[in-house]
Order: structure tokens, then sequence, then C-alpha cells
């Protein structure tokens, strides 16, 4: 189980569409408890952010574009993730889920913000904190 109670939560996505299930997450963690919550995604439709960062203590995005029409628009390469795919790491304890739990935010940020920088389109804008 993850713990929130009293913890700071950084919830990160490839992207958001309608914001509905990020807001159900950020809704989620301060229900357990969390301390504050922060949401990082490269891409979400500009008429989403205000509601997001409403939501949220902080939101962190790479480009919020008027025309919006689907997340994978904005990827290079944007492959579907399977079910089992998604089993295998439940089941993992060594799927990687932790990967990032030795950093500080900041850190993990940065180390995630690189990671989507590298699969992003070209040609977007720097992180816009709102």
């Amino acid at each position: 189980h993850v713990i929130f109670r009293g913890h700071d939560v950084i919830l990160c996505d490839d992207g958001i569409a309608t914001g509905q299930t990020m807001i159900a997450a950020i809704r989620f963690a301060r229900k357990r408890g969390a301390k504050k919550v922060y949401v990082a995604v490269p891409v979400l439709p500009a008429n989403t952010v205000t509601e997001i960062a409403e939501e949220a203590n902080g939101l962190f995005y790479l480009f919020a574009p008027e025309s919006f029409w689907a997340v994978g628009q904005f990827y290079a390469d944007f492959p579907q993730v399977t079910d089992e795919e998604v089993k295998g790491v439940l089941k993992n304890k060594d799927s990687g889920l932790d990967i990032f739990s030795s950093l500080s935010p900041d850190e993990k940020f940065n180390s995630t913000t690189t990671k989507w920088k590298s699969n992003i389109r070209k040609g977007f804008s720097p992180i816009k904190p709102c």
C-alpha cells in the first residue's frame, strides 16, 4: 500500500486529456492524508490548466496547447501499454516502481522532466510551473 498521510505527493502522468482522472487522483491522495499534492505532466489541454492548478498545490507542465485531440498526438512514439505489462509491473516488487525513492522532490522532477523532454516532439515550450 502506498502511504500518503503526512507526505508531499507528486502525481505524474504521460499527459492529461480531460483532467478528470487526475482530479480524482488528487482528491484520493488528499483523502488519504497527503500534506501537499503536486501534478507534473508534459502536456495537457489549455482549457484544463486552471482546473488542475486549483485542485493541486502545484502544476508543472511543458506544453498546454489550445488545439488538443489526444495525449498521443504530442509524442513521436506513444505505444499503448498492454494489460499484461501492467499486471507484470504490479506483481513484480523489483519492477522499478520505487526507482525514485531515494531522490529529493526536485531531483525526481528534474529526472522525470529529462525523460519527457527526450520523447516529446521538438519545438514545445519549457516547463511552466502554474
